[in-house]
């Protein structure tokens, strides 16, 4: 049985998935499996045996484990290491014959640090909401990518002149994706503080 989200719900144990790693071309397999290097090498940062002589926090990990944790095979857990390796996000340092690799978790020197990144994704959301879900009588279509082919591009004009001449509605905001009355851009003004900030003006 599941529940509803509230104000005070209490989440349960979790792992950490860092932003940057929505930008990596792996598959997500991979992705989840640095999220759970990730996770245990959080771990290994609480105790001073898990550091080696540069204060580098490392961990061991068996293949078998990897495998069972992900549901997937042992050939696919290797394969993932290699591409979480060739991505520079994980090292592996062999200790000699018959012992396991230390595993040491790296992350890019250009990713912001939490507090940063979440400040950031809460102004974003809060502005990705105000523009995708304006008040009911107001019409809007999704942004348009900066990166349009050139087909794209003609059609997204023409879906936009085809809105502007339905209803006298003009476009707004800075992909002129946003369509309104003149009335209900008059009532926008007047109802939602920094309007022009949230449509990209």
């Amino acid at each position: 049985m599941t529940q509803f989200l509230t104000a005070d719900t209490q989440f349960p144990p979790y792992m950490i998935c860092p932003r940057f790693l929505m930008d990596y071309p792996m598959s997500e397999t991979a992705k989840f499996l640095y999220v759970l290097l990730l996770d245990r090498a959080r771990i290994s940062m609480k105790k001073k045996e898990w550091l080696d002589e540069q204060g580098h926090v490392f961990l061991y990990f068996a293949i078998t484990n990897m495998a069972v944790m992900l549901h997937k095979s042992e050939t696919t857990v290797k394969y993932c290491l290699s591409v979480l390796e060739g991505n520079e996000l994980i090292l592996r340092r062999r200790q000699g014959t018959g012992k396991p690799n230390r595993i040491y978790v790296k992350i890019p020197s250009n990713a912001p640090a939490r507090t940063e990144v979440s400040a950031l994704a809460d102004k974003n959301l809060s502005l990705e909401q105000t523009e995708n879900y304006l008040p009911d009588r107001q019409k809007t279509v999704p942004r348009t990518d900066g990166n349009l082919s050139g087909s794209k591009k003609e059609r997204v004009k023409t879906n936009q002149k085809k809105r502007e001449s339905d209803g006298d509605l003009s476009a707004y905001g800075t992909y002129r994706n946003v369509f309104l009355t003149e009335e209900q851009m008059a009532d926008l003004k007047e109802n939602v503080h920094n309007y022009g900030e949230y449509m990209g003006d």
